[in-house]
């Protein structure tokens, strides 16, 4: 796995049904919904940020990290909505000895048991695999 090829130029990763996306400003009511809710960090020691401004601060760091080439976060986005931003996907700890990396993902709660983490999941091991 060659990392540095994610990061030349962002990459956009789409299936039939989803486009994972850079996030920008304007997904910051988006992304503030998924990080203000409690039960979508329930298990995974993240705290909800409830404050908006927080939010938008964190969004300029998730383009810092890519820069830094540490990881990426993309905006999970049906097809049918490409605007409109259902989740955040992750990847992180790359390792080219062994070829692998950390994936993981944070689902807006209305779109919970929807198939958009299995589908997206798919996505990115394609991607993983050309």
């Amino acid at each position: 796995m060659n990392a540095d090829v994610l990061f030349n130029k962002f990459p956009i990763i789409q299936s039939d049904k989803l486009q994972l996306r850079e996030i920008i400003d304007s997904d910051t009511e988006a992304v503030h919904r998924i990080y203000s809710n409690a039960e979508v960090f329930k298990f995974c020691g993240i705290i909800p940020k409830k404050d908006i401004h927080t939010v938008r601060s964190m969004i300029t760091h998730f383009d810092r990290d890519y820069v830094k080439k540490k990881r990426i976060k993309w905006g999970i986005c049906e097809i049918k909505s490409p605007d409109k931003v259902v989740g955040i996907a992750e990847a992180m700890e790359f390792n080219s000895q062994i070829n692998t990396a950390t994936v993981g993902y944070f689902l807006n709660q209305s779109y919970w048991n929807q198939g958009i983490a299995t589908e997206g999941r798919y996505v990115l091991w394609l991607n993983s695999c050309s």
